[in-house]
């Protein structure tokens, strides 16, 4: 499987809001499958929304980075099949972790409870990690 070198943040800054993700996106089909928001209980197309107070995909990441792939630095040697798998599996039992929310409850839901999201265009690596254009 593929492996991942680099510093721990590097590993957030290129997987964190893709791979990880649409992770979670695959991991919690049978939520969003849910059939009607927990809050306002309309049917419609649901989404997973992690339950505050419980860790975030970032923090989970970063526990696992912390805890599994530690060198004493900054830099991390990731076996990403292994990884997926721990991640997955911090995230059991799926309803500890998330609750079936439509699009606006969610958005309502997360207000003050979002952590990590950068400011558009701050990530060093670009959209998906292409390379952003020189804008001198």
């Amino acid at each position: 499987m593929a492996k991942f070198t680099g510093t721990k943040d590097e590993f957030i800054d290129l997987f964190g809001a893709t791979l990880l993700t649409n992770a979670v996106k695959y991991y919690t089909r049978s939520i969003r499958k849910a059939g009607q928001c927990s809050h306002c209980g309309r049917q419609t197309e649901l989404q997973a929304a992690h339950i505050k107070d419980t860790p975030g995909r970032i923090d989970i990441a970063r526990d696992i980075l912390e805890r599994h792939y530690s060198t004493g630095g900054d830099t991390v040697e990731v076996d990403m099949q292994e990884f997926l798998e721990r991640f997955y599996e911090a995230h059991l039992p799926l309803e500890s972790h998330f609750i079936p929310l439509c699009d606006s409850c969610h958005k309502s839901y997360d207000i003050g409870a979002v952590r990590y999201r950068r400011p558009a265009g701050s990530n060093p690596f670009g959209r998906f990690g292409m390379p952003q254009k020189n804008r001198d």
